[in-house]
């Protein structure tokens, strides 16, 4: 932490259950939606990259509608959800350059992996990989958060069974700490080497530089949560977590699944997600596929970088930077044209 003596976060990122309602979600009107099924249509299979898509002029009917949606992730609950995407009209490819297209509205698109993919297709592989990361299964995740400032789920096709994607305020989850177990704070307050899951690049560590838990500045709280990513970035480093750290993760995952404080919503063909990474964590129960493998479970995940999400008090670069930037990953489509 950066402040000596801590003091509880306010305002409405922190919110409980009760508090998610319909003023969360933002619907595309049906003029909307065809503008964007017109656009996507317009680019074949392999001819469009995603920087060249004008969806921001060509889709300017969108602006004051996805204004709402960003103020909602910034200055709000820091999470809202946007209705409506014609999916069912498009292909896999056409979903993800719409997607993108409208992402632009929040934020810089970045890459999500050492392949330089700037939409993540979350499905199963099903080849049982050990080095295959979380998304790319259908087991249950962890809460966590993803390592862009925002973060947008597109559900293009719902699975069989399972699947119901869940949210909480980290910051409501800090106030608890502070409340009932402030000794937590304080075995956070070094933080944590991020682990960097084998996706680095030449020459650099497997795992980043010490990444704050929570920060608070300017009057704001902020949190960055990944405690797989953490355990592993530790020992890779060469450095054991005490038992007040270990207790200290794991009531962060209790309180998070607590019935007043997570969110759960199945998702639909057409919503989108977006969160904000600093104040909101998110999982997912495990889920089961349709027998034909046309209707698995697919939902696409876009990565954004925004200015002005937070404030972080001078410790801009260990929030943002150390988690994400790595290899490929974390690089806008300029940058990974030069690597």
């Amino acid at each position: 932490m950066t402040a000596t003596s801590p003091s509880p976060a306010t305002g409405p990122v922190v919110w409980r259950t009760a508090d998610i309602g319909p003023e969360t979600i933002h619907a595309l009107t049906p003029t909307q939606a065809q503008q964007i099924l017109d656009l996507a249509r317009g680019f074949e299979a392999g001819e469009a990259e995603f920087p060249s898509i004008p969806f921001r002029h060509s889709l300017a009917s969108l602006a004051p509608l996805m204004a709402r949606v960003r103020h909602e992730l910034l200055q709000g609950r820091g999470i809202a959800l946007l209705r409506g995407v014609p999916v069912d009209a498009m292909s896999e490819r056409q979903c993800a350059l719409a997607f993108w297209g409208i992402g632009s509205f929040l934020g810089q698109g970045v890459s999500q992996s050492s392949s330089g993919d700037l939409i993540g297709f979350v499905r199963d592989r099903g080849d049982g990989k050990r080095e295959n990361r979380g998304y790319q299964s259908r087991a249950a995740l962890r809460f966590h958060v993803d390592l862009a400032d925002l973060v947008g789920l597109l559900c293009v096709r719902r699975g069989m069974s399972g699947g119901e994607s869940l949210a909480a305020s980290s910051l409501t989850i800090y106030n608890e700490m502070l409340e009932l177990h402030p000794e937590y704070l304080d075995a956070l307050a070094a933080g944590f080497h991020w682990s960097r899951n084998g996706e680095e690049g030449p020459g650099e560590a497997a795992y980043s530089a010490v990444v704050p838990v929570f920060t608070q500045a300017g009057g704001m709280v902020s949190c960055r949560f990944n405690a797989s990513m953490m355990q592993r970035g530790m020992a890779s480093a060469g450095q054991q977590l005490t038992r007040l750290q270990e207790e200290a993760l794991d009531f962060v995952e209790a309180t998070a699944r607590r019935r007043d404080i997570c969110h759960a919503t199945y998702m639909e063909p057409g919503d989108i997600q977006f969160l904000n990474n600093y104040t909101t964590l998110h999982s997912r129960t495990e889920f089961e596929n349709w027998p034909d493998p046309a209707r698995d479970r697919l939902m696409l995940r876009l990565w954004l970088l925004s200015d002005g999400v937070r404030d972080f008090g001078g410790l801009e670069t260990a929030m943002r930077d150390a988690p994400l930037i790595y290899g490929r990953q974390g690089r806008t489509p300029e940058q990974l044209a030069t690597l």
